[in-house]
């Protein structure tokens, strides 16, 4: 343990201690604040993924029905020239 001689220097080595402990803290907190940042643009990020791939996946569905009524509709126009070629 490191002894001090007199009182005032006592005080002088304790303001110094706070103030490497004040730094540190604020050091912690910028850490912390930038891990927060790093965490809400990564989720940001997932987020418009999963949009994106909604929008994508209900594209496909909608094409998916479009077509399918197509071919309904390529079937009825063949039965109905098939029906009157008869």
């Amino acid at each position: 343990m490191i002894q001090v001689a007199d009182h005032g220097a006592t005080t002088e080595v304790l303001e110094k201690i706070l103030d490497l402990l004040q730094n540190l803290q604020g050091m912690l907190q910028a850490a912390r604040n930038a891990g927060q940042a790093q965490e809400t643009e990564r989720q940001n990020f997932w987020d418009n993924e999963k949009s994106d791939l909604t929008n994508q996946r209900n594209t496909a569905i909608s094409r998916k029905k479009a077509l399918e009524n197509d071919i309904v509709n390529y079937g009825n126009i063949i039965s109905s020239s098939e029906t009157a070629e008869e």
